[in-house]
């Protein structure tokens, strides 16, 4: 974290810098207000330490020009005159804490952990929403706002994988069918590029059966359309914790035998065949199989099980043929 502190003191820009740099912070520091908005010109900081009382430019003025040009940089301010005025103009101007001269290293420190844990507190979850209906976008969209999401909708499955791998997103909640591609082939996707991101499948009553299935094989929980905004609240928050809470799983296939055998099996049972297509995940749990390596299978996926097993035989290769040309899901 990259902090700036603003002080007319050598002593104590020099005795800040060495407390803060030894926690880990990277800091610099600048003699007066112009120097300051100099620097905020040509670099970004994540917090100022600015003294009130300056020469030339005070720190009030350099608060105003701050909540101007940058009214996103949180301020701290240091000040041997703590009365209740420059208290009260201070948080006119934007500044989160004060902390009165002389200080201690430990109560500098108490001060920045403390904002930390609030800035922590605080910072928006940012959501990606992906669905082919323009209703349904427009609702998560307005729910999740309002709670203090940051949210970005896609009416189109290609588009919403792409962000989801390229972006930074903390949650996804992907409809289960959709027409470019299927939220079983999103979902597969996304896990393998952020094994940790949990993904919430949004559903129909018709394919309730599905979105359980997903869960089996990587995602984190299923909302049922309709539902009601404490519905999706309280989906998007047991996902995040539970993400939180448990280590992502394994995405690289290791159990090769195993999908070999299921492989081979399924280029001659049309009984198995008819299972997997219908029963999905279910019908795999005789195998000692990865959730990442049923998706694939019941996914079609050639190319991501030849990279790890070698070329497939054209019987091997037959039912991830045969199940990239179904419509199931």
């Amino acid at each position: 974290m990259k902090i700036l502190i603003v002080d007319d003191d050598p002593i104590v820009l020099d005795s800040c810098r060495l407390i803060l740099e030894a926690e880990g912070f990277d800091v610099s520091s600048v003699p007066s207000a112009d120097k300051a908005l100099e620097t905020l010109e040509n670099d970004d900081y994540d917090l100022l330490l600015i003294d009130v009382k300056m020469p030339e430019h005070d720190g009030m003025y350099l608060m105003q020009e701050i909540k101007i040009r940058w009214p996103e940089i949180p301020i701290v301010v240091m000040s041997g005159y703590p009365t209740p005025q420059t208290i009260a103009d201070g948080v006119r101007m934007g500044a989160e804490k004060f902390i009165a001269k002389p200080f201690t290293p430990d109560e500098l420190l108490e001060i920045i952990v403390e904002w930390l844990q609030r800035r922590k507190a605080l910072k928006a979850k940012r959501a990606l929403v992906i669905d082919d209906e323009q209703i349904v976008l427009d609702s998560v969209h307005k729910i999740l706002k309002e709670d203090h999401y940051e949210v970005d909708v896609s009416l189109s499955s290609r588009q919403g994988l792409d962000w989801a791998i390229q972006k930074e997103y903390d949650i996804v909640l992907a409809d289960v069918r959709m027409p470019e591609i299927g939220g079983m082939r999103v979902l597969r996707d996304i896990k393998r590029a952020k094994p940790s991101l949990p993904v919430v499948m949004i559903t129909g009553y018709a394919t309730v059966q599905s979105a359980v299935q997903a869960m089996k094989l990587g995602a984190t929980d299923y909302l049922e359309k309709p539902f009601t905004p404490e519905q999706l609240l309280q989906a998007v928050a047991s996902a995040l914790d539970t993400a939180a809470a448990q280590p992502p799983e394994e995405q690289a296939l290791i159990h090769k035998e195993e999908v070999i055998k299921v492989l081979e099996r399924a280029a001659s049972d049309s009984q198995f065949i008819a299972n997997l297509l219908y029963h999905g995940a279910d019908a795999l749990e005789d195998y000692d199989l990865t959730g990442a390596e049923k998706l694939a299978l019941l996914t079609g996926d050639v190319e991501w099980v030849e990279e790890y097993i070698g070329p497939l035989t054209s019987t091997q290769r037959r039912w991830l043929e045969q199940r990239l040309s179904a419509e199931v899901w």
